[in-house]
């Protein structure tokens, strides 16, 4: 690696910058804060110091926050924001190196705020659930952007709490309870909670 004086070239700019924590998302239901992730850049010359983020009305815009050094972190969670519920809104990116020189900026394709998340097709299946079947029971949730399930018992006691990340859209569950045993028969709660805001509650059956 050459020393920062003789790096006459930029880094490479991000090659993807992705609204939201972890995979992609298109909406959050949220006005006041937004969230960014990125790919790493490059530099073989002086290497990458840090990266600048800005956030807009329009793919490199600067309206809504103007460039922020965000050191080596290759995510951002904004907050504090005041953002009007249907407006797209979109993270720019941009590396430096550590001769100061700076990449193009890498734009994602934005979120919309304010948007109430659709959660409709998520649900447990099979339900009901039979333990003589020997499948396992699976939680399909609508869209990526991973979740936490909780399930009840009818009286309202946590029974098992399980958690689906960021890029799955299924997850399975053992059908044990938090101590590791085989839950009982009978009918149970169970509310699945997105990370994009939504919420779906209902009910399991579990048969022999």
């Amino acid at each position: 690696m050459s020393i920062s004086g003789t790096d006459t070239t930029p880094p490479s700019a991000p090659a993807a910058v992705r609204d939201g924590t972890g995979s992609d998302i298109d909406s959050t239901p949220l006005t006041t804060r937004l969230s960014a992730n990125w790919d790493i850049s490059a530099d073989a010359e002086s290497g990458i110091a840090k990266y600048w983020y800005a956030i807009g009305t329009a793919a490199g815009g600067t309206d809504i926050a103007a460039w922020t050094d965000n050191g080596t972190a290759l995510s951002v969670t904004k907050t504090g924001l005041n953002l009007a519920s249907g407006v797209k809104y979109y993270f720019s990116v941009k590396a430096e190196n550590g001769a100061g020189s700076l990449s193009n900026a890498q734009a994602s394709d934005g979120a919309t705020a304010g948007a109430a998340a659709d959660v409709t097709g998520a649900k447990p299946y099979p339900n009901p659930y039979r333990f003589s079947s020997g499948q396992q029971l699976r939680f399909n949730l609508d869209g990526n952007a991973g979740a936490s399930i909780k399930i009840y018992t009818l009286s309202g006691s946590l029974v098992r709490e399980i958690l689906a990340p960021p890029g799955s859209n299924t997850t399975q569950w053992d059908v044990k309870n938090k101590e590791g045993k085989p839950i009982a028969i009978g009918i149970y709660l169970y509310r699945i909670s997105m990370n994009n805001g939504g919420t779906l509650s209902g009910k399991l059956a579990v048969l022999k």
